[in-house]
Parts: structure tokens; sequence; C-alpha cells
């Protein structure tokens, strides 16, 4: 969604500079600039939507990656306390594994974490470790792609002279790394 987001951007400021190169050009008319006013104020509208859209998306997913370290945590304690029972993990322990696993699904068999015994379903402790540890690979990775993205980002600013735009990723950066760190404390869990 950001990268479309900002290739829309992107392109509507564009556009608005052809426009004002029209509009500065002798010999257009006084209507021809009042419509590439318009048409200017319209794109300025929707930029403006969709920085709004994405400052709401990065909000909405700033703590998901922390809630998930924290949802698998939990579904880790349900499946080991089940695990000393008669009957073995639950269906929704089950369930709950499963969705913490599903990023994983195509390069995993997360069915490979469950077995069969006379108490029940029971959990391979090694595989969910394994699992876990391919998981906070690909969620290390997102957070370092992430960061180089804010980075590069904060160069081109800087080169600019935009210094109100290189605070702003500079706070930008300083929250996904304190995310981070709150993901490390509970994947440390």
């Amino acid at each position: 969604m950001q990268t479309l987001s900002k290739n829309q951007i992107s392109n509507l400021r564009t556009q608005n500079k052809l426009l004002a190169e029209e509009a500065e050009k002798t010999g257009t008319t006084a209507d021809r600039r009042r419509e590439i006013n318009s048409e200017i104020d319209a794109n300025n509208s929707t930029i403006s939507s969709l920085l709004t859209d994405i400052a709401n998306y990065d909000n909405t997913i700033k703590n998901l990656v922390i809630s998930d370290a924290q949802a698998l945590s939990s579904a880790i304690s349900s499946a080991m306390s089940e695990m000393t029972t008669e009957t073995g993990l639950s269906s929704d322990t089950i369930q709950q594994l499963t969705t913490q696993f599903s990023n994983l699904a195509n390069e995993a068999d997360i069915s490979s974490v469950f077995y069969a015994t006379a108490d029940g379903v029971k959990v391979d402790m090694m595989e969910l470790q394994r699992l876990a540890e391919q998981q906070n690979e690909i969620i290390n990775q997102d957070f370092a792609s992430k960061m180089d993205e804010i980075q590069e980002a904060i160069d081109r600013a800087s080169k600019a002279g935009d210094t109100s735009k290189v605070r702003e990723l500079n706070e930008q950066m300083a929250e996904y790394m304190r995310q981070q760190a709150q993901y490390y404390a509970t994947y440390a869990e």
C-alpha cells in the first residue's frame, strides 16, 4: 500500500510541476490558468489524503509485530501447559499456533510441530523452536529493510536540505528502533 501511495504522490507532484510550467507559459489563457489551478488544487488534496492514509496505515501496523510476538508467547505457554494434561492440546491452541506461523506457510510445514500420542496431540518443541527462529529471522529482515528504507530517505532529504523532513524521518527511525527493541524483549520471553 505504501509503495503504491508513494508512487501516486510522486506522479501527482510531477503532474503539478508540469501544470505549473504550462501555466507560466506565455499565451496561456486566463481560463486555462484557472483550470490548471483547479487541477493542482485537486492533486494537492489527493496528495494530502494519501499522506493521511500512509500515516494511518503506519499507526495501524506500528505495534503489530510486537502483538504478534506476544500472541506467539501466549500460544506457546498454552501449548506447554496443555501438553501436561491427559488430553493433550486443545483445538484452540493448535489453531493459535498454526495462525502464529501462517506467514511461514510457504516455507514450512506447520503440521510437523504437532504429533499424536495416546495422551492426545503434543508439540515437538524442537520443531516449534526452529519455526520461531525462522519467523524471527523474517521479522528481523523486515525491521532491517524498513530502517534501510528510512535511512535512504533521510540521506535524500539531507542532500536536498529539507531539515523538517530529516527531523520527521529521524523520529520515524527512532520509533522503529523502539519497536525493534520492544520486539526483541518480547521475543526473548
